[in-house]
Parts: C-alpha cells; structure tokens; sequence
C-alpha cells in the first residue's frame, strides 16, 4: 500500500455501501497517542504515482482520500490545491492519497477475475507521546507492504478473517497464502508503515 501526499475529477460513483472489507492503514504500531480517518474509495486504477510517474503500473491500484485523477506524475501541488468537498475521507483537511493493490474475486469454473468490493478503509496515525512528534514535510512519500512479511521480521501486512466458515462455493481456493482458505463474514486487511524517518528525504530508491 503506498500513501502520499501530492486536477480534479469527480469519481464519488464508486463510493460504495456495502461493507465486505475493512481495510485499516497504520503507521508501525507504538505506544502512545492516535487519530483515526475513515476513507470511501474513489476509483480503481492501473496507475502508482509513487513506482511509476512515466508509465502505467503492473498492475490497478485501488485509491482513496484526495479525489483526484490519480495520473503516474500526479504532484503534490495538485494534491493541496483539491477543494475540500473533493475529498472520500471524514477529515477535509487530509489531502493525502492512499491506495493499494486492488483485490479481485477469481472463478476457477470460468477463469475470470472480478473486482471485490471494499467497504471502507480507515487510516491510523499513532505516535508516541513522550516523543517530539513532527508533521509530515511537504512532499513525503511513504510504502509498505508484504516485505518483511516473515517470522523473523516485522510484519507489516496481514489479513484476518472475521466470523470464520465454510464456503458458500465447492471451495475456498486462493493464489496466494496472504488471503484465509475459509469463507469470512468480514475480512480485514491490515498494513502498517514505519513508525520513524531519516529527517531528510522525502522518498528513497526503493
């Protein structure tokens, strides 16, 4: 998942309304102090304005926050200057972006994709009380993801299935190990960002 904080499109059509995933962004979990915002998506994309300013991504992303037209080169600039009411989020003054692989449903029967629905999204802020706790600098990117992802490092992405059974189809066959072989009333998606920064870049190589 990658965040951002970088004209105007209107894609309120997608929110949706019905919730079958809850996805929860958190920066890397701490003792101390924490806001939450809750976001709607705003559009699906096959585009990562952090990866790939040039050229499409490998693969769509979907998107929340700032509702903007989330183009490879999309800038800061064009991020601050969105009005308030163009905003999927609770919080108006956010006009941070935030997106994730998008998660699609796949029928073995038919060997077709379909896009899932997402319910909403919710950003977590902790940071440490004790600590002197700066702003984001204008500019600042950030990625997490499944790197690091095993038993000897932090684990910065995980799915929990909530309300566990069996499966409505002849099973519950999945690509992948990161998502649960059961049916799930609800399925949360986590993902945690670090919880610290060097002070002077805005973004890294990697």
């Amino acid at each position: 998942m990658k965040f951002s904080l970088e004209n105007r499109n209107n894609m309120m059509d997608f929110f949706i309304k019905c919730v079958q995933y809850v996805l929860f962004f958190s920066l890397a979990r701490v003792k101390g102090t924490s806001i939450k915002m809750d976001f709607l998506p705003s559009g699906h994309v096959r585009t990562d304005p952090i990866i790939s300013q040039t050229c499409l991504s490998g693969h769509v992303h979907t998107f929340y926050g700032a509702n903007v037209r989330p183009y490879p080169d999309l800038t800061y600039e064009e991020l601050r200057a969105v009005p308030n009411n163009f905003n999927t989020g609770n919080v108006v003054e956010n006009k941070s972006l935030y997106w994730h692989p998008t998660v699609y449903k796949y029928e073995r029967s038919t060997e077709k994709y379909t896009r899932d629905t997402i319910g909403q999204t919710s950003a977590y802020y902790i940071w440490d009380s004790d600590q002197k706790t700066k702003a984001f600098p204008d500019g600042f990117r950030m990625i997490a993801g499944t790197n690091g992802n095993t038993n000897t490092e932090f684990p910065n992405a995980l799915a929990e299935c909530v309300e566990p059974s069996k499966c409505l189809r002849d099973d519950c066959y999945t690509e992948n190990e990161f998502f649960p072989r059961t049916a799930c009333k609800e399925l949360e998606v986590s993902m945690f960002f670090p919880g610290c920064w060097d002070g002077v870049n805005l973004d890294s190589p990697d």
